[in-house]
């Protein structure tokens, strides 16, 4: 199943691509009735864009269960399937390369507090010009 390939896939592109494939599926398919039009437009833009599209489905899903309509439930849970696969996939590559580009800060020393106040004392950090009134 197309979910399978989407949880595989190896960058956003892929995971669009397939989407796209999958939608146009479901916009000349016998299901095409059952998910509004505008859940499966084209062209899919963003992850937001496709978190979007899944919230509407879910309301679409409840409406359709609250009306007993089983074809219907049926079509939706299988896109809310696809579509949090994909989801769940571009948010772990995300992350994952979020890690990869990582880059820690060395040897970078973290100032206690009492630094900071021995040097706000001192005059050499801010409120320095309160501790000084000699210079009226």
């Amino acid at each position: 199943m197309i979910d399978d390939h989407v949880r595989r896939a190896r960058n956003e592109s892929e995971i669009f691509f397939l989407l796209t494939s999958y939608m146009e599926a479901l916009q000349f398919g016998d299901k095409k009735h059952f998910i509004s039009a505008s859940t499966i437009a084209l062209p899919l833009r963003t992850t937001a864009d496709l978190q979007e599209r899944s919230t509407q489905l879910f309301i679409d899903l409840d409406n359709a269960s609250k009306a007993l309509d089983d074809q219907a439930c049926l079509a939706m849970k299988e896109a809310l399937q696809v579509f949090g696969s994909a989801l769940h996939r571009l948010h772990y590559l995300q992350a994952t390369d979020r890690a990869n580009n990582y880059v820690p800060t060395t040897n970078r020393r973290h100032r206690t507090q009492s630094e900071s106040l021995g040097s706000v004392i001192k005059g050499k950090g801010v409120g320095h010009e309160l501790s000084d009134d000699s210079g009226r």
